[in-house]
């Protein structure tokens, strides 16, 4: 019954189960049945030939895909020439025999393409082959590469490609540049199928991108995505050419405004990968694109650098209005100031948006004794997405007498942007202190009051291995209360605090100056990950935190000098809990190997104070649990679990508590909700 419904599933369902299959269970499928071993598989595997052809086997690729009665060649889609033959045995009789066998081919990619490989494309296509081509390889400017062979094979597949790559090179001479011209001539009536303008190889211009404006004015209304790779402008004669302007009278338009520009509302997506742009680079963008949907930016720091701050912001203040914009890139570099710098002029330039922009920033440290004394900051990532929620109101009219009038109903569209902050900090142990200082003086004090949510993620790789010694770095990174108290000072708009790898210390030296302790009303949620700290921390932080409802406290090693080490003692009296989380994940759940289950006692400082929930006088309640269960427990028990080895005591301090939560390594969540245990 099996067998024959599954020679009755058709063929186009059979090839979407086999997509989800790994290849190696594709080549064991064909070896059920005959129609299994036909085209219901063939078409899988053979639609990527790179991992079926191993050790370069040209031969026997040819033979198959010249005898077989099934004709697998019809099935290829993507074509890797470097996996097939090695350069030097390219031929025209071989690429004939590939472009009569295989007439699907989309996508082609291989070694440095020479003449060879392009005349045989071009040949081919007057023969009816290569006839699905959407995009062909990146030219090479090495020996055996003429240009204009290149664009001829460019206009012989016109009506097929979907990208097309504009490659300038200092290579290029007069006459390529003429195809180029005539290429761009035919944009519009020859390629319509086009859907990707890229510009690669593009150095020392003074005009920037602009030069392409006549490229772009020409695009066909499918295209849809820009991109430029490694594009570099000459700034430095830009900032000369500047100069004269400002000091010339008669020349006070800048380039862009020396020609008319057309807004192109048709391209949504921007791509630019290892580019360096002038200021007329970025005011042409800014003119030309006001519809970007989205734009990408990779390893394209020198030119912002370079760049005045105002130009900088203004750019910024721009993409604020676009949906997605992701800004990434690994810098290596010793400008950290000039990195952070940057991030601050991002944030400012948030702060005039018409729609609610929540910026939750990222930052990771890590230090290690092999890194380069001079890379303090290693990748910077900024990644901008609108989010659109609809939300239901509703409005009751007062003077209605019938039920429809009674309540009405409104569907509003709020709008809301979200803002991700992910810096890297990868250095030496000694930059560990310039590192502080740098986020104190620019990200904290100028930007912090617009974050809405901070991670701290500090790594360091020399690490004690013995769990007697708390298991911790040896050059951890530490947090004192004045170090706290910058970022609760300075982050008046944070909604939530995750500390991760962090030692928070107890400052007993600022004891004795009596500070003023800074408060913060915005916190609502804190995380603290593989943290290590003392009781008397929390105590500070939940009397810093007023507004603090949520604690999640995960794989965190508790310091205890009086009593044993793993006790755990969670000291918040001025906290009012809505949930506390507490969580151990591997390693650092090996502690339950030598518990098997635990007391938690809940203790209110606040006796004579009223619960919120109840109105009614708090009393402490003691807690049993295990990895599966928790339930009601009593003093006694409690007590005794002090004594006992195989039971891990909790103390929770707090003001109320609402949820107590308990995972344990890979177990399943316990949640606890908490009854009154309270007198009149």
């Amino acid at each position: 019954m099996i067998a024959s419904s599954l020679h009755l599933v058709p063929t186009e369902i059979l090839d979407d189960i086999f997509s989800y299959l790994e290849y190696n269970d594709v080549l064991q499928c064909q070896l059920t049945c005959k129609r299994w071993s036909g085209q219901a598989t063939q078409r899988i595997l053979y639609k990527n030939v790179t991992s079926l052809i191993k050790d370069k086997r040209l031969d026997c690729f040819v033979r198959t895909i010249s005898t077989s009665t099934s004709q697998p060649g019809e099935f290829v889609k993507f074509l890797d020439l470097s996996s097939l033959f090695p350069k030097q045995y390219m031929t025209e009789d071989i690429m004939k025999t590939i472009g009569k066998y295989c007439p699907n081919v989309e996508r082609i990619l291989g070694y440095d393409m020479n003449d060879l490989f392009w005349k045989s494309i071009t040949v081919g296509r007057s023969l009816g082959y290569w006839s699905y081509i959407k995009e062909l390889p990146s030219p090479s400017f090495k020996h055996g590469f003429t240009p204009e062979i290149y664009f001829d094979t460019i206009l012989a597949c016109s009506n097929s490609l979907d990208t097309l790559e504009f490659y300038f090179h200092s290579y290029v001479g007069t006459s390529s540049l003429l195809k180029t011209a005539g290429i761009v001539k035919q944009l519009n009536h020859d390629f319509s199928r086009l859907q990707k303008i890229q510009f690669r190889e593009v150095h020392g211009t003074d005009k920037g991108i602009s030069q392409f404006d006549h490229i772009i004015n020409q695009c066909p209304k499918l295209v849809h995505t820009l991109s430029f790779n490694k594009c570099y402008d000459n700034i430095l004669s830009s900032r000369h050419q500047t100069r004269q302007n400002l000091h010339n009278s008669s020349h006070t338009d800048n380039t862009t405004a020396e020609i008319s520009i057309i807004p192109c509302t048709t391209i949504k997506h921007l791509t630019v990968k290892s580019c360096s742009f002038s200021k007329e680079s970025i005011e042409y963008l800014m003119k030309k694109f006001p519809e970007f949907e989205a734009i990408d930016i990779f390893y394209s720091w020198e030119g912002f650098f370079l760049l005045s701050k105002p130009v900088i912001f203004n750019f910024f203040k721009y993409v604020s209005n676009i949906p997605t914009f992701n800004l990434s890139g690994i810098t290596n570099t010793e400008n950290g100031e000039d990195i952070c710098r940057l991030v601050t002029t991002f944030i400012d330039s948030t702060a005039s948006s018409e729609t609610p922009i929540f910026i939750n920033a990222d930052l990771a440290y890590h230090y290690d004794q092999e890194s380069n004394f001079n890379n303090v900051i290693s990748s910077l990532k900024i990644t901008n997405t609108k989010i659109q929620s609809t939300t239901i109101t509703t409005a009751t009219a007062a003077t209605a007498t019938t039920n429809e009038q009674m309540m009405t109903m409104k569907n509003t569209k709020k709008v809301e942007k979200v803002v991700d902050l992910h810096l890297r900090f990868y250095s030496h142990y000694i930059n560990i202190t310039r590192s502080r200082r740098i986020m104190n003086e620019t990200i904290w004090r100028q930007s912090g009051k617009r974050l809405h949510k901070l991670c701290l993620s500090p790594n360091v790789q020399t690490f004690e291995t013995s769990w007697d010694t708390i298991r911790r770095p040896i050059h951890d990174y530490k947090l004192n209360r004045e170090g706290l108290g910058l970022i609760f000072e300075c982050c008046t708009s944070l909604v939530e605090l995750e500390l991760t790898r962090t030692n928070l210390l107890v400052d007993n030296s600022s004891n004795n100056r009596r500070e003023p302790i800074i408060t913060n009303k915005s916190i609502s949620k804190l995380i603290l990950t593989k943290c290590w700290f003392q009781s008397s921390v929390l105590s500070d932080i939940s009397n810093r935190l007023t507004s603090l409802t949520h604690v999640t406290v995960d794989s965190c090693i508790f310091i205890n000098p009086e009593k044993k080490d793993d006790f755990i003692h969670i000291e918040m009296p001025h906290t009012n809990f809505h949930l506390l989380y507490l969580k151990w994940a591997d390693p650092y759940a090996d502690i339950w190997r030598k518990y098997k289950d635990f007391y938690t006692k809940l203790t209110f400082p606040y006796a004579s104070s009223t619960s919120k929930r109840s109105g009614k006088v708090q009393q402490n309640q003691c807690l049993f649990g295990n990895k599966f269960i928790m339930k009601p427990s009593t003093l006694v028990k409690y007590r005794v679990a002090l004594l006992e080895p195989t039971s891990l005591a909790m103390n929770v301090e707090c003001k109320d508590i609402s949820v107590f939560k308990v995972q344990i390594d890979r177990y399943p969540e316990i949640n606890y909700r908490m009854k009154e245990c309270c007198t009149k």
